[in-house]
């Protein structure tokens, strides 16, 4: 049982590693896209918003809910749809 819960838990943490590289790449290709420079304080900031807006995303979007769809960031926050 024991390798069972180890291979469990390691598998969830290739999945978060992953989505984490996933969102940090998105965010500096969304730096680079838009020309944004930050503060370190701000980017800190900025990139836990971008994580944390990505995650939701992704979530929905693993739902199925058609309703819900993002095209795009914007450099002002807003999501271009």
């Amino acid at each position: 049982m024991k390798p069972l819960v180890f291979a469990v838990l390691l598998v969830q943490q290739c999945l978060a590693d992953s989505f984490a590289d996933r969102a940090d790449s998105e965010f500096d290709n969304f730096k680079k896209k838009f020309n944004v420079q930050y503060t370190p304080s701000e980017e800190e900031y900025r990139r836990q918003v971008f994580h944390d807006n990505f995650k939701w995303i992704e979530e929905q979007n693993a739902r199925g809910h058609p309703h819900v769809s993002v095209a795009c960031f914007h450099h002002s926050g807003d999501a271009c749809v």
